[in-house]
Parts: structure tokens; sequence; C-alpha cells
């Protein structure tokens, strides 16, 4: 988990409601494959701004890209705006020096471990062996947060990063996200902003 700084330049427009989750992967491949990157934009001082505004959250889902959804997204503004506010910087409704683009996806993949042999009576052949191989696999799911701050007047982005963390299937009950699900939200959120310049005076 260390502090990436990349000479990669960020050409995301702000205003274009084209803006995805998968973009810092996007514009900064290099990123993915490590549990927590961070980048700053060269010739960018995020330090010198105070105010913050919120750009829409997006969560990718099994019916697709959700956009403002409000069962994940509250969770991660509320675990970013947590984080934001103890390095100095202050969320206003409109108007903020910097625009938040925030949200998650969650991916998952199977590892073979082994066979597991079943022991028994071969009658056939009189002996005892083992009677039947079952191939063993284990599933790996991980939940990816991305957070980038974005300068409204330059329309470029300023600071961001990814946190990718081991997670369980997560679950959506009664209109509420799991508490493990919602617990990983705010410790990627934690990993990723702890890395974030505290703001100067």
């Amino acid at each position: 988990m260390t502090n990436h700084k990349t000479p990669c330049r960020s050409n995301l427009k702000a205003r274009s409601g084209g803006l995805v989750i998968l973009a810092l992967a996007l514009v900064c491949p290099s990123l993915l494959g490590s549990k927590v990157q961070t980048f700053s934009m060269d010739g960018a001082d995020v330090t010198s701004y105070r105010t913050y505004e919120w750009l829409p959250t997006r969560v990718m889902a099994r019916t697709g890209l959700l956009e403002d959804d409000d069962i994940v997204g509250p969770i991660i503004k509320e675990s970013v705006n947590r984080e934001l506010a103890r390095r100095g910087y202050t969320e206003v409704s409109e108007g903020g020096d910097l625009h938040v683009i925030s949200g998650g996806f969650s991916s998952s993949s199977s590892q073979f471990e082994g066979f597991m042999g079943h022991w028994g009576f071969d009658f056939y052949l009189g002996v005892w062996t083992t009677t039947a191989v079952v191939g063993v696999t284990r599933e790996h799911r991980e939940g990816t947060l991305a957070v980038l701050l974005i300068d409204p007047k330059t329309e470029k982005g300023v600071w961001g990063g990814l946190a990718t963390l081991l997670i369980e299937r997560p679950r959506i009950t009664g209109g509420k996200l799991d508490k493990g699900t919602a617990k990983s939200i705010d410790k990627a959120a934690k990993k990723i902003l702890k890395k974030l310049p505290q703001r100067r005076d």
C-alpha cells in the first residue's frame, strides 16, 4: 500500500455525465492490480482546495450501472464525507472548489484448491481405495471503491485513489445493505483517503 504518483493525466469532463466508477482504471490502468493506490495529477495541489460538492455516485450492479442509488450510494457518501472532513475539507451543496465522484463494484473468481477423494471398499476389485474424486474450488470475491476529486474550473482530475478488499457476497435485505459490506466500504474509504494530503489553511 504505497502512495503512487503517476504521470498520466485526466481529461475527464465534470459536466459530461459520462463519468463511471471505472474512470480511474481507464485513465490510469497501471493502478489496477494493487490493493490500494492513490495518485495526484502533475502540477495539481489538492491542499489548496477548501470545499467540495458531490457528483452522482456510481455502483455497478447486475442490472448495470446505477447512478445515485438509495442503498449503496448513501453509505459511500457517508464514509467518504467522514474521511474528507478528517483531512480538513468541507462539503457544500453547490459551488464547491472540488467535485467528488465515487463508486464501487465487486467481482468474483474461482480458485482451484485440489481434489477431495472419498475412501471406500471397491467390491469389483476387492480392495479399499478411493471411490470418488471431486475437485475443490474456492470463490474469491473482491470489492473495489474508487474516489476521484475534480477541479470544476479546469474539468481535470486533481487527486484520486482505488482500494480493493476481499468481501463476502453483498446482500440487500429490506432495502438495506448487509453490515459486513457496509463496513468494507467504510474500511476502503479510510484506506484511500488517509493518503489524501491534509488541507492547508
